[in-house]
């Protein structure tokens, strides 16, 4: 695929379902990798429905932010049930110390 600077893309070969879900995917990401994607709660919670929509379980992600509130990593840590998940304080402290 290939990104024409007038936002068009151009396919060079035929394409799954997934893969078609997949470059999606990556331009979406791309929108939120602009340097004020996270100032404020809309566009976050844009993001996080992006993220998490496709879930029909609980799932505990965090968000890191460096101080201009861009983001430096997503991860998804815990996946409960339809109704709730169980968090570990020591794994969300891990998952953070490491970055």
């Amino acid at each position: 695929m290939h990104k024409h600077r007038n936002h068009l893309y151009a396919l060079r070969k035929p394409m799954t379902k997934h893969q078609i879900l997949e470059k999606a995917s990556e331009i979406i990401a791309d929108k939120f990798a602009e340097k004020d994607a996270f100032c404020n709660a809309k566009a976050t919670q844009e993001y996080l429905r992006f993220k998490l929509g496709k879930y029909e379980r609980e799932v505990f992600a965090v968000m890191l932010l460096d101080n201009q509130n861009q983001l430096s990593e997503y991860r998804e840590l815990f996946f409960g049930t339809i109704d709730s998940a169980t968090i570990h304080p020591r794994e969300v402290v891990k998952a953070v110390d490491v970055v």
